[in-house]
């Protein structure tokens, strides 16, 4: 599967040794991975931002549009498929800023099985693309909703 773009959520976070990074989160996963970031990890969520990611082509086909609609930087969308003598297979996608891809890539392979690893039973795609960051992501829920009825 190849999209062009997809909206992600960009996030500060900060962890319990006060170290901070950034995380691009699918928006449509975004409640699952803050509640677990939240309560399992006790990973706190500085700020959030809306954003929208783009391959290479799709940025250049309308650049001039995309650079008045926000700040740019790159990012890249890692595509990591695992899999087995049997044709089971498992897909994992990361979308991540540009100056942490080789080490998100490490971590990722680092959480494969051994056996997986061992037999090159994997393999890596990573495509370029652009972050069009358009401002703070404000979220509703069914509490805040309630303020404004």
């Amino acid at each position: 599967m190849n999209l062009e773009s997809i909206q992600l959520i960009k996030c500060l976070v900060e962890n319990k040794d006060l170290q901070s990074s950034y995380r691009l989160i699918e928006k449509s996963n975004f409640d699952l991975w803050s509640f677990l970031m939240n309560t399992k990890h006790h990973i706190k969520i500085q700020e959030k931002s809306l954003c929208l990611w783009l391959s290479e082509s799709e940025f250049k086909s309308k650049e001039e549009i995309y650079r008045r609609a926000g700040d740019i930087t790159a990012a890249n969308k890692l595509q990591l498929m695992m899999y087995d003598n049997y044709g089971n297979f498992s897909n994992t996608c990361r979308y991540v800023p540009e100056s942490d891809t080789q080490a998100v890539r490490e971590i990722l392979i680092s959480h494969l099985p051994e056996k997986v690893r061992l037999h090159d039973r994997f393999t890596m795609e990573i495509e370029a693309g652009q972050l069009v960051t358009t401002g703070p992501h404000i979220q509703l829920g069914l509490i805040e909703a309630e303020a404004f009825s």
